[in-house]
């Protein structure tokens, strides 16, 4: 009875813990690769959002159409609105997280590029208009 008692406590325990460990459906992550080496070629993005890789290769422009401080002052200005909706707690069903994007690092282009499109696949798959772009 014993084993029993304890083997159903074990199972509870077990799923309290990965009830509240799971994954939010959109986050965004910006950090420094394990190198520990600070040059832009060590950052990476991590997006967890369903779709996003496969709708990157398939619709979004190349990443070499338009230059880096293209995405970095577009990115400016996504991240800044992005955060203050994340700290008002609106559209919580889509903006999860904050995104800790620094203005003064050099993240690199690929970086740049991968986030400045997850803000457009963002605003087009959820309906979500985070800036207005005239004429985008």
């Amino acid at each position: 009875m014993k084993t029993h008692l304890s083997i159903l406590l074990f199972i509870a325990l077990i799923q309290v813990g990965i009830a509240q460990e799971q994954v939010k459906e959109h986050t965004i992550t910006v950090r420094q690769s394990e190198s520990g080496i600070t040059d832009s070629s060590n950052y990476e993005l991590l997006i967890i959002d369903p779709g996003f890789e496969s709708w990157l290769i398939s619709e979004a422009k190349p990443m070499g159409y338009h230059s880096q401080s293209y995405f970095e002052n577009w990115n400016r200005q996504y991240v800044a609105e992005w955060n203050n909706r994340y700290s008002a707690g609106q559209n919580m069903d889509v903006i999860e997280s904050y995104v800790d994007y620094n203005y003064t690092t050099n993240y690199g282009l690929e970086v740049n590029y991968k986030l400045y499109n997850y803000f457009i696949y963002a605003e087009k798959k959820y309906n979500l208009q985070l800036l207005n772009r005239v004429g985008n």
